[in-house]
């Protein structure tokens, strides 16, 4: 388990004649702090639209603005970002990461379930997951998003339905929408299918 201490300072209690308790105070603070971001070399190499995402996630998860996500809303945070993960590796994510709370009385017996990740921390176990990703795998959610009737092909009638969800500013017209399918289809089968998908998204980059 991972026992860093919170990026906040510990309160310090006035009271008066309860020296004894002055050491533990002082002992907690010498925790190690929380990881930062600012020398991770995986969080620096993700697209800045991804950390960009990351923290819109953190903010929308941490809903009362705690400065903090509890087990329950770093799963759906990772969630969110992707990442449905089995409970066995998302408790260890949450081992990896997390951090004993500021009033828990014994720091070095505390449940996974228990600890806090802090901003830092979320980007860090984020960046590691988002590093780490299959481009195929990501490129096949997209496409079986698109495969709106699920035949494995993504058909006129697919990008017709997906240009009616996005409502665009500006909507592809039927003449954009067969002549990209016709571009991308290599042997007329009226519709694109994963692999050809998957061509187009390494070529677009």
């Amino acid at each position: 388990m991972n026992p860093h201490t919170t990026p906040r300072p510990f309160p310090m209690r006035s009271m008066a004649g309860s020296s004894s308790q002055q050491p533990q105070q002082q002992q907690r603070t010498r925790q190690p702090p929380a990881p930062q971001v600012t020398t991770n070399e995986e969080y620096g190499a993700i697209a800045e639209e991804d950390r960009d995402h990351v923290d819109e996630v953190f903010d929308l998860m941490d809903m009362k603005k705690k400065g903090w996500l509890n087990s329950y809303e770093f799963k759906h945070s990772l969630a969110a970002l992707g990442f449905d993960l089995p409970k066995p590796e998302y408790f260890r994510e949450l081992e990896a990461y997390g951090s004993v709370p500021p009033d828990w009385q014994d720091p070095h017996n505390c449940p996974v379930n228990r600890l806090y990740i802090y901003l830092d921390q979320f980007r860090l176990c984020a960046a590691k997951l988002i590093a780490n990703r299959d481009p195929r795998e990501e490129a096949t959610k997209v496409f079986n998003m698109f495969d709106y009737d699920g035949d494995g092909i993504i058909s006129f009638e697919d990008m017709r339905h997906l240009a009616q969800d996005i409502k665009d500013e500006r909507s592809m017209t039927d003449e954009e929408i067969q002549s990209m399918i016709e571009h991308l289809d290599h042997d007329g089968k009226g519709g694109v299918n994963l692999e050809e998908f998957i061509q187009m998204m390494e070529e677009a980059g």
